[in-house]
Formats: structure tokens, sequence, C-alpha cells
């Protein structure tokens, strides 16, 4: 929805929801309601004047709704290749997983499902696999007849089979979590288009994500003769640290530190900035005419790595996220790291040269490579690894999947982790050498995890 206003009202309004702002001011309230009821359809008036919005609820119900209808459409399309297909309900899920007792096997203290772990998807597929008609009825009787003592049934209810729940506890303590990696960069389409009777075939190229922040800088030369990058900021968008030191133009610098003056903050020292400073409009003086608003403001900034878009434009961007970490070794042994952003990634990709060289012109080699969901086993030698008969409860302990890459900072999570919470599930390589972060320590063995949950490693 679009809305035409007036500029300072919407900047004062913020945020808020038309009652917190007006509600108020009972008279200025009604007027605005009374325009409301004349200008919008019943049921946007009825949104547009509502005093509390419970945006967890409404939240909440859209989730319902698409699980509901992705549940009737994944039935729609399993029936047609098997005639037997059934949808359990949730509750009916939750109920069996808590009296099969499966909630301990992610987490032994107590009957309740965690979601911290990534293998709860695969506790609820096996009690959903295991769900029969008669469960149903079952667990209705259940609920109505056994009564609880201290919290504990009367006696057990019945399993699928004997020996469920040590088989389950098995089944899922060997289970390693495969991770989508994403290793393509480019995609290649081909559009036809037809002109003067004639049909053509476009080939187009496109980047498989953001190659580059989103700001634009121009780089610019200041009196000293040393380059900084500039972007224009809006006045309401300044941050305390922008107005402290980073306005370009002097002048400019001085008028909105006059307005900080007067609303009673001292820009030279540590300060909050005032609500309502800039609702009121700034004017830079004008010797041929009348004052000019000042709307925007040159900011600058420094950067070490920051990238040219085109060699005959003044357009400089800062790269994306890094693609990947190559680690090199030379011949005594002493290892190097070459970040790739994924801004060069594509760049090479198009020129169809190599990601990652294999060997460098000193003689340095590729031993290894880490992208982000790339699989290690760490803290574990390998001489203890039987690639032929994988003892999955030891490699389990010991996988991790890489999370962040930074220079020389590598960050991994344990595989089964489904939050950034626990501190204990994290490991960082920190240097090449032997201490507690280092890669020597660490000495990671990069496999493959396929989606059946087998795994290879990665030579």
């Amino acid at each position: 929805n679009k809305t035409l206003c007036y500029v300072d009202e919407n900047r004062a309004k913020g945020d808020k929801t038309p009652f917190q702002f007006y509600g108020s001011n009972t008279k200025k309230w009604e007027e605005v309601k009374a325009r409301a009821f004349k200008l919008l359809p019943p049921q946007k008036y009825k949104v547009f004047v509502r005093e509390e919005i419970n945006a967890l609820d409404d939240f909440v119900s859209r989730q319902l709704n698409d699980t509901r209808y992705i549940s009737r459409k994944a039935k729609e399309y399993l029936y047609a290749v098997c005639k037997k297909t059934y949808v359990t309900t949730g509750m009916l899920t939750y109920e069996l997983r808590h009296y099969w007792g499966l909630n301990s096997i992610l987490n032994p203290d107590k009957n309740v499902k965690s979601r911290d772990d990534h293998r709860h998807h695969a506790v609820d597929a096996l009690v959903v696999a295991a769900t029969r008609n008669n469960h149903l009825m079952e667990l209705s009787k259940w609920n109505k007849f056994q009564k609880l003592k201290n919290g504990i049934p009367n006696h057990k209810f019945k399993e699928p089979w004997d020996g469920f729940f040590e088989d389950a506890k098995e089944s899922i303590s060997g289970i390693l979590v495969s991770y989508k990696n994403r290793h393509r960069i480019l995609s290649v389409r081909n559009y036809k288009s037809k002109k003067e009777g004639r049909e053509f075939v476009n080939k187009g190229v496109s980047a498989r994500g953001a190659l580059h922040e989103e700001t634009v800088y121009g780089k610019r030369q200041d009196q000293d003769g040393n380059y900084f990058y500039a972007v224009r900021k809006p006045l309401v968008s300044l941050t305390p640290a922008m107005i402290a030191s980073k306005i370009v133009d002097h002048s400019v610098k001085m008028l909105i530190w006059d307005r900080l003056r007067k609303f009673g903050v001292d820009p030279t020292k540590k300060f909050e900035m005032p609500k309502d400073v800039f609702v009121e409009p700034i004017y830079l003086p004008n010797k041929n005419g009348d004052p000019v608003p000042i709307r925007k403001v040159r900011i600058r900034e420094n950067f070490s790595n920051i990238l040219q878009l085109k060699t005959d434009v003044n357009q400089w961007v800062e790269p994306g996220s890094n693609f990947l970490v190559a680690i090199y070794e030379d011949k005594m042994g002493e290892k190097s790291e070459e970040i790739v952003t994924f801004f060069e990634a594509a760049r090479r990709k198009q020129a169809k040269r190599p990601i990652v060289e294999k060997t460098k012109k000193d003689e340095r080699k590729l031993i290894a490579t880490l992208q982000i969901n790339d699989n290690f086993i760490l803290g574990l030698n390998e001489s203890n690894i039987d690639w032929d008969n994988i003892d999955f409860k030891v490699v389990s302990e010991n996988l991790y999947r890489v999370q962040k890459l930074s220079t020389y900072y590598y960050t991994f999570r344990k595989h089964l982790a489904s939050t950034l919470e626990h501190k204990e599930d994290e490991l960082s390589i920190r240097n090449f050498g032997d201490g507690k972060t280092g890669w020597l320590t660490l000495s990671p063995i990069k496999v493959r995890i396929t989606p059946t949950g087998k795994i290879e490693k990665i030579t």
C-alpha cells in the first residue's frame, strides 16, 4: 500500500501505529478516524483504527494455515504414486512422541521435545512412520481412563514393537546431518525473443547471490592529498559517530552541531541523538537567493578492500561475503590463506579461470578449502578412523560444519546444532600452529555428508 503524506508527519510518526501516534490527542484522533472512515474500505478501516495489534497471534495463524495447505497439497502429489497416503495431525505426533519416551533421546534430563538438535526432525519422522490408525483410538482411551500418579502413567503406553525405544535411540544417535552448500556461482539461462518475425535465443548470465554490498561510494581526495570514499546520507539517518567525525563539508557540519547545541547536546562528547532534532529543516545560506534546505549529508568512509565497479566510472563498493578460504602450504610446511570473495569468485568464473589455483607461482600447494556449511571432522586423529567401517557415533561427536569465515578466523559449529545459542557447540581455528585454536591441534579432515547420511572423505 502507498500513502501520500507530509514528510515531517511521517518522520515524526516513525514506527508507531496510527493509534499510538495520534491516540494521546483525543480531538486529532477523532479527526483522523473520520477521514480514514471516508477513504478506506471497511476491513482496512478496522485495521487502521485498531488500538492493539498482536503480531504474534497473526504470525502463528498464518503459519498454521500455511502448514495445513502444504500438508494437503503434499498428500495430493504423493497420492498420485501411492494410494495408501495418510496425514497425521501434529497433536497425535506430539502425544505419541511423549508417551513412547522419544523426547528423552535428545533431551535426557526430561521427556520434553528439544529443538536445539537437528535430529528432532528425524524423531518426528520416526513417530509418523510408526503411527497406525488404531493409535488415535488407543490414545483417546489412554487419556480418558489412565490416571496419572505423580505425573507418571500407571503402565507404559504400548510401543509399535518390542525394543522400539532402544532401536530408535540407536538409530538416531548414528545420524549425520547433511547441509546444502552454495558451490554454484553463476546461472546461465537462454531467453527466446522474436523480432521482425524471426526468433532469437539470448544467453543470460546472473550471479547466484549478492556480488557486493548495496551502498555505492565515490572516491574523493581531501586537501592533504589523502583519498577517501564518500556517500550521501539523509539527515534523519545520521548517527552520533557520523556527526562527530565523518561529515565531509565543514560548514554543513557546523550547522548540524549548532542545531544539536540548541537541544542541549555537546557534539564534541559522547551523546545520544535527540528524538526530534531534525524535524525542523536546517538551511544552508545562499548568496544568490533563498537559503537551501539540507536534506542529505556527504559522509566520509575509509576502506582497505573496496572495489571499483567499472574502470571508467567513479563507483566503489564493499565486496560481499567471503565465498571461500583456500589454505596453502609451502615446501617448509608453513601454511597461509587466500580469501576469495563472492565478487572475485564470480569474476574468475565468468573469465573461465579457476576459482582456486592448486599450485601458486611460488610453489605453494593447495591443501584445503573452506566454505560455509562444509563439513569437517575436528580433533580426531585420522589414523583412528576406519573409512571402510565408520563408527558413526564417534564421528558424530567430532563432526562440525563451517559457520563463519574471516581472515585467520574460521568458526565451526557442531553438525547437530540447530541454533547459535550454545557456545559449547562451537570451535574456532585462529592460527596454523599447535595451540588450543591451532590448525595442527584440531587437524581438520574435510568430509562430505550425502543427503542419505553417508560420509565420504574429500581428498
